[in-house]
């Protein structure tokens, strides 16, 4: 059983103009193609009990938690069979004995709180995430477990009143220069999600400084994970998405994410840990990279097509490759012509002789209509 075509489909919705009248070639198709391929190699990798992980059995409630996460986030509804699945793995009563971080599922558990997910359950991770929160649980990404928290309140619609102490925290580590980006930029989304980000301040310019340019593009330490994390937070938000001198870095961050696709699977390569040293499953660079192309393209989508700034990169390595292909082919057809020429007169001379001819003009008028596509296209949508 495989994903819903249709809904597949439906990602296409999400790059037409605003005005919806005119299906033109829009550089945001890369990203809606990349984001397919992602969710494909996702469909196809899940296990038949509904997780996610990598030869060794290990990753299995991040991977699925952000699998899950990213189905959620492209349209598909707590029905569909592969989020099905991988909601009633979450929900096992076993996965709490096994982990005493199993409250990382309470991000796509809250996502999902209107279809059905027990609200005990969503109370219960709350208590204990809470409780770790406070227990000072891996003091190296403490940043990260308040933003998570008022992340999950914000998907349920709850305030941060309970939370004033979490919110205080992360206004005052905020405040300290040492914060790195992942993290500072997450804790100032999740600020700004639940209302609490007045008289809270980011430094845009250090953030723009953090990431490194090349050839057009930009990412965080040349890490997946982190650039993802950066474009999720960044489209997430409606200040850093409308700040003109990051909304090119996050453009670049997306072109660059798109680049760093397996060709050949659709998936995103695995790489080193963000920080604790524990290894991560394929699957979830592949979910975190889908979910981070997904929040930017729903954000940008408004954006006129003569307005987006996002080169469809993988269309020009086409165009070189199929430059060399007709190369080749008019060659070999005009050999062929030749030798028909050369050959004593018969039938067999006449047939490589006409195919030679057929084949060469076949292939120049294809050519030609090819440059010419290729040749609007890009004249059409340019940087911005």
């Amino acid at each position: 059983m495989s994903i819903d075509r249709a809904r597949i489909a439906d990602l296409d919705k999400l790059v037409l103009s605003p005005a919806g009248t005119d299906r033109l070639w829009s550089p945001m198709d890369e990203v809606a193609s990349a984001i397919r391929r992602g969710l494909l190699w996702l469909e196809r990798d899940q296990e038949r009990d509904g997780h996610w992980s990598d030869s060794e059995g290990l990753s299995r409630l991040s991977a699925t938690a952000h699998a899950v996460r990213a189905f959620v986030a492209c349209g598909f509804e707590s029905d569909h069979h592969v989020v099905r699945r991988a909601v009633a793995w979450l929900m096992r009563p076993e996965l709490a004995a096994g982990t005493s971080h199993y409250f990382w599922r309470l991000g796509p558990l809250s996502e999902l709180y209107r279809s059905g997910v027990p609200e005990s359950l969503i109370e219960h991770d709350l208590r204990v995430l809470r409780t770790a929160i406070e227990d000072g649980v891996r003091l190296d990404r403490r940043l990260n477990y308040p933003a998570f928290l008022l992340d999950c309140l914000a998907n349920l619609d709850q305030g941060a009143d309970r939370d004033e102490g979490h919110v205080d925290q992360l206004r005052e580590l905020l405040a300290m220069e040492e914060v790195d980006i992942t993290p500072g930029i997450w804790a100032y989304v999740a600020l700004e999600r639940v209302g609490a980000v007045e008289g809270v301040s980011l430094d845009l310019e250090k953030v723009a400084r953090s990431l490194r340019e090349s050839n057009g593009c930009y990412h965080l330490n040349g890490s997946v994970a982190e650039t993802s994390y950066f474009i999720l937070n960044c489209a997430r938000s409606d200040v850093l998405s409308a700040d003109p001198e990051l909304s090119p870095i996050i453009d670049g961050a997306a072109r660059w994410l798109i680049s760093r696709q397996i060709t050949r699977t659709g998936s995103w390569p695995t790489e080193q840990p963000l920080y604790n040293g524990s290894p991560q499953a394929p699957a979830y660079y592949t979910a975190l990279a889908c979910r981070a192309l997904s929040a930017y393209l729903q954000r940008y989508r408004p954006r006129s097509l003569a307005q987006t700034a996002l080169p469809d990169w993988s269309f020009r390595r086409r165009v070189t490759t199929i430059t060399r292909y007709a190369s080749a082919t008019i060659l070999c057809c005009i050999t062929m012509t030749a030798a028909g020429l050369f050959l004593p007169s018969g039938g067999a001379a006449r047939l490589i002789t006409t195919s030679g001819i057929m084949g060469t003009m076949g292939t120049a008028l294809s050519a030609i209509a090819f440059f010419w596509e290729a040749r609007d296209r890009f004249g059409r949508h340019g940087h911005r």
